[in-house]
């Protein structure tokens, strides 16, 4: 059930789509765990390949076993359909995803994804400072032209100290 999906594009029984144990009105549930480590999460999809709409509730648990309810409402998704359920976990990591379902006869789910965050690429560390130049290499390292102006500014104000 997790990943791409089997079923094609009709509405129609499909032997690789999770089914309830039992054909009749009652809510059913699956759980589905993505994985060994609990992850954050974005979004839900889940295929609704027969019998749909039927998704009643969907609900989060976390690594320490606490659930909550992340969706409830009333489905509108076509058969076939993609039930589509944005949730942002934050920082909370989910370790599993209850999908609650309800339709007369049996409900069928094809495929389910989780959407994760995708991880920002870390940032290059800051360029280490470079040493500063002693004052004669500054001065070495400058245009004449700048050491032309700098002799000049002397002179200039020689001129003025001595002719005053």
């Amino acid at each position: 059930m997790l990943g791409e999906p089997d079923a094609g594009g009709e509405c129609s029984d499909r032997g690789s789509a999770w089914a309830p144990s039992h054909n009749g009105s009652a809510a059913e549930w699956v759980r589905l765990e993505f994985g060994d480590e609990p992850l954050r999460m974005i979004g839900l999809q889940v295929r609704e390949v027969l019998a749909a709409p039927f998704i009643l509730r969907v609900e989060v648990e976390s690594e320490e076993a606490q659930r909550w309810t992340i969706w409830n409402g009333t489905d509108e998704t076509p058969c076939p359909g993609w039930f589509d359920l944005s949730y942002d976990s934050g920082s909370q990591a989910i370790a599993a995803v209850y999908i609650f379902t309800q339709a007369d006869g049996f409900e069928e789910i094809d495929a389910v994804s989780l959407e994760v965050p995708i991880p920002c690429s870390p940032s290059p560390p800051p360029e280490s400072p470079s040493t500063p130049l002693p004052a004669f290499a500054v001065l070495t390292a400058r245009p004449l032209a700048v050491v032309l102006a700098l002799v000049a500014a002397w002179l200039l104000l020689f001129a003025y100290l001595c002719l005053r």
